[in-house]
């Protein structure tokens, strides 16, 4: 009793199982039995000539335009047209010709020889100009010939020709007793220089001067004095007294005249430096005082105008002109100190050189004519 539901069971499954398979078999065989589907396109297809390709059919060319030939007029010319048209040719080509070798520029009357010139030189320049545009290397277009020419005209100006070294004067025999230009006259000033006024000098040879030939003969002896003056105008900044020496005076009386030789300091600087006043403590203390001014002018006029109503009174009024007036001219009087130009002082007992700028001649070596010859 316990197995019978078992089998039924088991027979139940089984028959699920064939059933199954059955359903299975049938399918696989009505599967092989349906024939293949074909798709067929229902454009034609054409067989082309590509290694067994089949492309589609060639698009049909279009239809070719037709073109109407125009007929061919043919005019026949005569012998005199055709010689018309070569000789107007002829002159036309003339004109170019004559055009492109003609100057750029329009020559005035009575300039032929000139304009001969500039053309024979543009004929010259030409070439170079030329040669020097086949040597441009290439790349550089800022490059100028005419440059090139210009530099070249340098050696050309700078011919001075056999007359450029040949000057109009000639080698002069010397004399024995002379003093030749550029010697130098060492001294000693014995008076001062104050530029605030000009004046004289006084100064004294400290050495003896021999002629320049030789050296052997005495010209100029220590003792010697010389007389110049001095330049007082100074401008602002300068520091040096041009100084001009005009004569000597020997010891035995005698004279004589140099002119205007310039003096130099024994470091050969033209002019004499010894002290420099600038002014600066007077300067500035008016500089000081134009402040204090300006400061209590303003002042004075802003409280004259503060104090004062609406109606201006005959007393502010002259408070206020009396306080203007005041501040101008003491601005007036403070601004000349300003300007001021430096004081230059040269002491006593400088020492300097008297630069000759003429040849000084002289009959014999310097003996007092006191003592005789």
């Amino acid at each position: 009793m316990s197995r019978r539901p078992m089998y039924i069971g088991i027979g139940v499954v089984l028959l699920i199982v064939a059933a199954l398979m059955y359903a299975l078999d049938d399918s696989e065989r009505k599967r092989r039995e349906k024939p293949p589907e074909v798709t067929v396109d229902e454009r034609a297809l054409v067989a082309g000539q590509g290694a067994g390709v089949i492309l589609p059919p060639p698009t049909p060319p279009p239809p070719a335009e037709v073109v109407e030939k125009k007929p061919v007029v043919v005019v026949v010319q005569g012998e005199g047209e055709d010689k018309e048209a070569e000789e107007l040719r002829k002159r036309r080509r003339q004109m170019l010709l004559n055009a492109l070798s003609s100057p750029m520029l329009k020559q005035q009357s009575g300039g032929a020889a000139r304009a001969e010139g500039r053309q024979a030189a543009a004929a010259v320049r030409m070439p170079r100009e030329q040669d020097g545009a086949a040597a441009q290397p290439p790349g550089s277009e800022n490059y100028d010939p005419a440059a090139n020419i210009d530099k070249e005209g340098f050696f050309t100006r700078a011919d001075t020709g056999d007359a450029g070294w040949l000057s109009r004067y000639t080698r002069e025999e010397g004399r024995l007793l002379e003093i030749k230009t550029g010697t130098v006259i060492p001294a000693v000033l014995i008076s001062g220089i104050n530029s605030d006024l000009p004046g004289v000098l006084i100064a004294q040879v400290s050495q003896n001067v021999y002629n320049t030939a030789n050296g052997r003969h005495l010209l100029i002896p220590q003792g010697a004095k010389l007389y110049g003056v001095y330049d007082s105008r100074v401008v602002y900044g300068q520091e040096r007294t041009l100084v001009a020496w005009n004569r000597i005076i020997f010891p035995d009386g005698s004279s004589v005249t140099l002119g205007a030789m310039p003096g130099a300091d024994m470091s050969g600087y033209s002019g004499f430096h010894d002290q420099v006043n600038n002014h600066y403590v007077r300067i500035f203390g008016t500089a000081f005082l134009m402040s204090a001014v300006i400061g209590t002018t303003a002042y004075a006029v802003d409280k004259l105008d503060k104090d004062s109503s609406d109606d201006a009174t005959f007393q502010d009024e002259l408070g206020t002109a009396l306080a203007n007036q005041m501040g101008s001219a003491a601005m007036a009087i403070l601004q000349r100190n300003l300007g001021i130009a430096p004081t230059l002082e040269i002491r006593p007992g400088y020492q300097f050189n008297v630069v000759t700028t003429k040849d000084l001649a002289f009959a014999e070596p310097y003996t007092p004519y006191r003592t005789g010859r």
